[in-house]
């Protein structure tokens, strides 16, 4: 049991042993008013101990039927009698039901509290406690960042009873099965657990104009005096699963998992499943995996049961037919691990249309109570992190058992108003915008004033053409009539000009077919400077033209940069100079630089660019190179009157200058290159500059 510091006390009054009898039986509406009862009649002369256990009890008796406002007073008594000594975690109960009611300022200091008093443990709830804290921290967060989803409490279907977890069913999708206590139901007497009527199962049928009718009881036999509800269905929907949650005077018994056929137009006589080793554990909430036979079938549902994280865990189950012995039999059971659950409560799983995991949780970050998250499946398995839904899906009450009916609407149940009631959601037609920046290449340098043009693919029409702002920026989103630009199942392709740039003559490709949700659309555009276009660094051992490629330098990646760039603009051909620094000869630095640009172009040609589009020359020291002063802010030539000036007052900063200037450059000489038409050039084997070597 969850309580088992109450194990080792004696109570000696009748009335006590009654109390106390009726909360573990789980009757948890009786037990709210016989272990306040209790309390009360103890006064002065109780014991902490006895009077901490039943203010305690009497907490979570009203916590179990969702009166916040009780459970929360009471939660308050038993701190004053220092009962989180042996129960840290009322701290915790404390802080949900101050989230639940709204008050985040007081629920953040209680999960604090939690936190501090477990510190120097390992316990698992300290998780729940820092969950918690952020939980808190995120609130304004998850209220800026509201889902588009419209929700709609379906009053059709909800009564002022209790109205949860509604599935459509049938190939048509036009049965709804529920669970309700709404007048009617096959058990007449009020569950001692919720102090409501038992739950039944009920149906409610779409009408021509699309709306859902009054529900009638299930036909059949599965309803009976105990709650039902909670369904799921094998591919043929010929087999429905639910849970039954029966309750015994005298026994505390656990919810199980039951299986009925429909035959002659009704649900027969249902047969349990065999889930747990113990008639106290709780076993419920089915939820078919897609794949099942007549013969074999998979189900993921939510327990207790031993060898889980805490609270109520999501399991997954396989189970096969047995011809001989007519009888349905596990073959599996295990844990869905702790990606999924938590020292809390995960319930109410469901699938997606496209596969993905639905459940409910309180031990995760939320917006408060139970809340609805989802898991995507990779590889076969959902081992992803889980996704908060957010608002308006999620509310600082429980909210849970999201059926999604076709990936961009369904229904889920919702204590925002009070009790549970079903609420359908839908996300409007998704939006699509548009951002463009359009940059320099080589430089990054975003390009102002540029043209960007929206074509539609599909019948190469024009959209739209706009100019850059000074950042470079383009967005297009809606018209001025309101109208959106960026429409879904449709391609686009994005282009940029500018005079004195060359553009990659394909531009970017947009597509919105196919997509299930809005999307905002980041395209970056570059253009190629015609005038000198700065090239990533390359450096060369001193007084060669060998390439570093260390550390220090990794000139093959650089030449690699260039590689991609010609590759990128295929019209460009382009003249590759090389520079040394002002030391040596005139002569011998104009031989050094031929040939370093020669082995750049010889590099280049190896790659695969065609040699007709490279044209290297060698520059020597004749173009020194202009520099901004990070220290005066004034620009200079970086000559060698200027550098030598530093060569005794600061040697780092001359070595510096020196290797600034030893760079390679290029600039656009053409920008129409045809393989097929351009005019042959040298081969590879021709050297223009190797015939000048010195010796060095």
């Amino acid at each position: 049991m969850l309580f088992s510091a109450f194990s080792q006390q004696t109570y000696t009054k009748k009335y006590q042993k009654e109390a106390k009898k009726t909360f573990d039986e789980g009757k948890y509406f009786e037990s709210s008013e016989k272990c306040a009862e209790a309390f009360t009649k103890m006064g002065a002369k109780g014991s902490l101990q006895h009077k901490g256990d039943f203010a305690y009890m009497t907490a979570e008796s009203f916590r179990f039927i969702e009166n916040y406002k009780e459970s929360l007073k009471w939660y308050e008594k038993a701190i004053e009698l220092k009962y989180y000594e042996s129960k840290p975690e009322i701290y915790l109960h404390k802080g949900n039901m101050q989230f639940m009611l709204g008050d985040i300022k007081m629920a953040k200091k209680s999960y604090t509290r939690l936190k501090k008093l477990l510190s120097n443990t390992k316990d698992p709830l300290l998780n729940l406690a820092e969950n918690g804290i952020t939980s808190c921290k995120k609130t304004k967060e998850f209220e800026l960042d509201q889902k588009r989803y419209i929700i709609k409490n379906e009053s059709g279907l909800n009564k002022k009873e209790m109205d949860m977890a509604s599935i459509v069913y049938g190939t048509r999708k036009n049965m709804m099965y529920l669970s309700s206590t709404r007048k009617g139901s096959t058990g007449d007497a009020t569950d001692p657990i919720s102090g409501e009527k038992y739950m039944d199962i009920w149906v409610s049928l779409l009408d021509k104009k699309g709306n859902w009718g009054e529900p009638t009881l299930l036909p059949g036999d599965v309803n009976t005096q105990f709650s039902e509800g909670m369904v799921s269905f094998t591919n043929n929907f010929k087999t429905m699963l639910f849970t039954r949650c029966p309750v015994v005077e005298k026994q505390n018994l656990g919810c199980d998992i039951y299986m009925a056929t429909y035959k002659s137009k009704k649900w027969g006589k249902s047969l349990k499943l065999n889930l747990k080793s113990s008639d106290s554990i709780s076993v419920g909430h089915p939820c078919v995996l897609p794949g099942g036979t007549k013969t074999k079938f998979e189900l993921i549902f939510a327990s207790d049961l031993p060898g889980g994280f805490g609270g109520k865990d999501l399991w997954q189950a396989s189970f096969s037919y047995n011809k001989k012995k007519k009888s349905w039999f596990r073959d599996t059971v295990f844990n869905m691990g702790p990606k999924i659950n938590t020292k809390g409560n995960e319930l109410f799983p469901t699938l997606g249309v496209d596969g993905q995991l639905y459940f409910s949780s309180n031990g995760l970050v939320g917006v408060g109570g139970l809340d609805i998250f989802s898991i995507e499946k990779v590889d076969g398995k959902w081992n992803g992190d889980p996704v908060n839904m957010g608002l308006p899906l999620n509310s600082n009450k429980n909210d849970y058992y999201l059926y999604d009916v076709d990936g961009v609407s369904g229904y889920f149940t919702s204590e925002k108003g009070g009790d549970p009631d079903i609420y359908s959601y839908k996300l409007p037609p998704n939006l699509f915008d548009l951002r463009v920046v359009v940059s320099e290449r080589g430089t990054g340098k975003r390009i102002s004033d540029a043209t960007v043009k929206l074509i539609s693919v599909t019948d190469g029409k024009e959209i739209d053409s706009r100019s850059t702002t000074r950042s470079g920026r383009v967005r297009w989103e809606k018209t001025p009539k309101g109208d959106r630009i960026i429409l879904g199942n449709k391609e686009y392709k994005v282009s940029a000009f500018k005079e004195e740039y060359i553009d990659d003559g394909k531009g970017v490709t947009v597509k919105t077919i196919g997509l299930k949700r809005s999307k905002s659309f980041s395209v970056e555009l570059t253009l190629l400077p015609e005038k000198e276009i700065k090239l990533t660094e390359v450096q060369y051992v001193r007084n060669e033209w060998t390439f570093i490629n260390d550390s220090t330098c990794m000139s093959l990646d650089s030449i690699n940069d260039t590689y991609e760039m010609l590759k990128d603009f295929p019209k460009v051909v382009i003249k590759i100079f090389s520079h040394t620094d002002a030391r040596g000869s005139d002569e011998k630095n104009r031989t050094l630089s031929e040939n370093r640009a020669r082995k750049y172009y010889t590099e280049l040609v190896n790659m695969g660019i065609d040699p007709r589009r490279i044209v290297p020359e060698g520059k020597g020291e004749t173009q020194p190179r202009k520099w901004m002063d990070p220290e005066t802010g004034t620009e200079v030539i970086l000559n060698e009157n200027y550098i030598n000036q530093f060569k005794k007052t600061d040697p780092v900063k001359y070595e510096h200058l020196h290797q600034l200037n030893r760079r390679t450059t290029a600039k656009v000489l053409k920008k129409d290159f045809n393989s097929k038409t351009y005019p042959p050039g040298p081969s590879l084997e021709e050297n223009p500059f190797y015939d000048k070597y010195l010796d060095y």
